[in-house]
């Protein structure tokens, strides 16, 4: 069949290597619970998921019920914590499939116990709090009351509270002071709520940028995104430097015409030519998850020379200027971010250009564009 016109490479020794990196930056007693939703930071979950629990992996965090069958429908046996809502209708199938959901509420937690009633199952379930994201979790601005809803939610049949979690807002920022709140407020209720006689296995509130900058929050286990996948959690937090970008995208060059001075590049016309101007066109447009406000503000490398992205991206396609870089033709390789050999182009350059973060760029790559595992 030949190389795709547009493909995701992923490196399975960058994946494992920087598991194995912060694996070795944690306590051998801590937990690390690696996250595998939205298809694994658009990597691929199951590719992903497989690798790891070979390395030993403690748990798999995903986003929602779907997700977590897919895995348990491939085979993969290492426990999986779903930390969204799911509908209290698709609980018995969780149960079933040994998965375990996050609690974001009393009232959730109780249609989840009244979804089993009859069936013989439990769910597996850690409470979620909210110390100050204002998404899922007990409200803990008032500590008294998430303390009496978590207990409640502890002595509620059918379910085994086993962990209860946080997550912290503003981590990843060089000028962080509201972590160290969101952490003690976690302290305290947690606190509480096993001196009430409720016994937590397991509590976690560190991701990747608070593992990163901070010693003492971990409880006894960690939750590892998008720094597994050798991204920083934003150009604020530094990672060591043997962390490797899993994912390589690339395109290739499927036209090159010369323009002259003064033409137009595009929908919209929103580049104007100002020299003669050589342009490749590449086979890689929004359709694909490349954002269009990389309009005339992208680059990408083409033979060892970073272009710029000129005019608007379209849904199929888009185009780079050429001109400074001898010999382009049809079936040239072209990298838009990541590694080849020793060709590097950061995600975080492609995604500060548009003004989106790293998550969001290797997320957003669409399910046309084949993910092609390497050693």
């Amino acid at each position: 069949m030949g190389t795709p016109l547009s493909y995701a490479e992923v490196s399975a020794s960058a994946l494992v290597g920087n598991y194995r990196v912060f694996r070795e930056m944690i306590p051998s007693d801590v937990k690390m619970l690696t996250l595998m939703k939205a298809n694994a930071y658009g990597h691929g979950a199951v590719w992903a998921a497989k690798l790891l629990e070979r390395e030993g992996a403690d748990c798999f965090g995903i986003a929602t019920d779907e997700e977590a069958l897919e895995l348990r429908r491939a085979g993969i046996r290492t426990p999986l914590l779903i930390l969204g809502y799911t509908r209290p209708e698709r609980i018995p199938e969780l149960a079933r499939a040994d998965v375990t959901q996050a609690l974001p509420d009393l009232d959730a937690a109780r249609s989840y116990s009244d979804a089993l009633k009859g069936t013989g199952l439990t769910l597996r379930a850690h409470i979620k709090l909210d110390t100050g994201m204002a998404r899922y979790g007990l409200d803990c601005r008032d500590t008294d009351a998430a303390v009496r809803d978590a207990v409640a939610i502890a002595k509620l049949p059918h379910l085994n509270v086993e962990g209860m979690f946080t997550h912290f807002a503003t981590a990843d920022s060089a000028k962080d002071v509201y972590t160290p709140i969101q952490a003690e407020k976690f302290s305290n209720v947690y606190k509480n709520v096993t001196n009430a006689g409720v016994k937590i296995e397991i509590a976690h509130c560190e991701n990747s940028a608070a593992m990163l900058k901070y010693k003492g929050l971990q409880f006894n286990m960690v939750r590892l995104g998008i720094s597994l996948y050798g991204i920083a959690p934003s150009l604020e937090i530094e990672i060591p430097e043997s962390l490797r970008t899993v994912m390589a995208l690339h395109t290739t060059v499927v036209q090159v015409k010369t323009l002259k001075a003064g033409e137009s590049v595009s929908y919209g016309r929103r580049f104007i030519t100002e020299r003669p101007t050589k342009l490749a066109v590449v086979r890689l447009g929004y359709g694909d998850g490349l954002p269009r406000a990389l309009t005339n503000k992208g680059v990408m490398n083409v033979r060892g020379v970073t272009v710029p992205m000129v005019g608007t991206v379209c849904m199929d396609a888009c185009m780079l200027d050429v001109t400074d870089v001898p010999g382009v033709e049809r079936g040239d390789d072209v990298l838009v971010f990541g590694r080849s050999g020793d060709l590097f182009l950061s995600p975080d350059t492609q995604a500060a250009a548009c003004g989106t973060i790293a998550y969001e760029l290797v997320t957003r790559i669409g399910s046309r564009i084949p993910r092609i595992a390497v050693e």
